[in-house]
C-alpha cells in the first residue's frame, strides 16, 4: 500500500511524490520467502491537455528503495527417510537508487457522481545498486547455527523498462483524494555478458534481470483540486 501526491502549481507544470511499503511471502514445497520493501520517489515535468478529456505528460525523477529478503530452504534428506536435517537461510539486504523518465497518457471517464480516469504509463529507468549484502546461514534440526558467512556484491547498473496500466477513482464531492490502482510489468534488456557467467555474482545478476509483474494500490492526493469539490 502506498501514498502519492500530485500538484500543479501553474498551468502545464506537474510535481509528484510517492512512497510505499510492501510485504510479500510466497511459499512452495520445502522453501519459504519473505520480502519487505520500502521505496519513495519524486518527479517533475509537464502535462498537455488534448481536448477536454485526454492528457499526456512527461516526467523526470529520482527514487530510492530498501529491500529485505529472507529465503529459507529445508533439506530433510533423501525422500525424507534419512535423519539428516538442514535449513539454509539467505538474508539479502539491498539499497537501490533510480533515475527515470516517464511518459503517460490519461483519459477522463468521469460520470455523474464518480470521478474516473484510465491511463497508460511507460518508464525508462536506470537502477544503481548502492548496497547488495547477503548473509548465508546454515542451521541444524535443533536450531543450532552450523555455519555463517557474510558477502557483499557489486552489481552493475541496470536499465529497466516499466509499462503500467493505471486506474483512478474518486468522489466528485471530494476530488482531491482518489484511489489509484496499477497493473503492469518491468523488464530488463538482455545482458549477454552475464549469460554464461556461472559464478555466484553472475547468478545474482541474472536473478535481478528477470521480469517482474507490477501491482500497486495507493491513495492519491491532489491539493490543486481542493477548491473544485462539489
Amino acid at each position: 500500500m502506498g501514498l502519492s501526491a500530485a500538484y500543479s502549481p501553474v498551468k502545464y507544470l506537474l510535481v509528484t511524490a510517492a512512497g510505499s511499503s510492501s510485504w510479500h511471502s510466497p511459499n512452495v514445497e520445502n522453501r519459504s520467502r519473505q520480502t519487505v520493501q520500502r521505496q519513495g520517489e519524486i518527479s517533475a515535468g509537464a502535462y498537455l491537455p488534448l481536448g477536454s478529456r485526454t492528457v499526456i505528460s512527461l516526467l523526470g525523477g529520482v527514487g530510492k528503495a530498501h529491500s529485505f529478503d529472507s529465503n529459507s530452504e529445508v533439506d530433510t534428506g533423501f525422500l525424507s527417510t534419512f535423519p539428516s536435517y538442514r535449513e539454509n537461510v539467505d538474508l539479502i539486504h539491498t539499497q537501490t537508487q533510480q533515475t527515470f523518465l516517464q511518459a503517460g497518457w490519461q483519459r477522463d471517464v468521469t460520470q455523474k457522481h464518480l470521478i474516473g480516469r484510465i491511463g497508460v504509463a511507460y518508464r525508462l529507468g536506470r537502477l544503481t545498486y548502492r548496497r547488495y549484502d547477503v548473509t548465508e546461514e546454515e542451521y541444524s534440526k535443533n536450531g543450532d547455527l552450523l555455519a555463517r558467512q557474510e558477502l557483499t556484491y557489486t552489481l552493475p547498473r541496470l536499465m529497466r523498462h516499466d509499462v503500467l496500466a493505471q486506474f483512478n477513482f474518486g468522489s466528485r464531492s471530494f476530488p482531491a483524494l482518489q484511489l489509484q490502482l496499477g497493473l503492469g510489468m518491468s523488464v530488463v534488456p538482455p545482458m549477454n555478458r552475464w549469460n554464461e557467467d556461472y559464478s555466484d555474482l553472475g547468478w545474482r545478476v541474472r536473478t535481478e534481470c528477470s521480469g517482474t509483474y507490477l501491482g500497486q494500490a495507493s491513495l492519491a492526493f491532489y491539493p490543486h483540486l481542493l477548491h473544485r469539490a462539489k
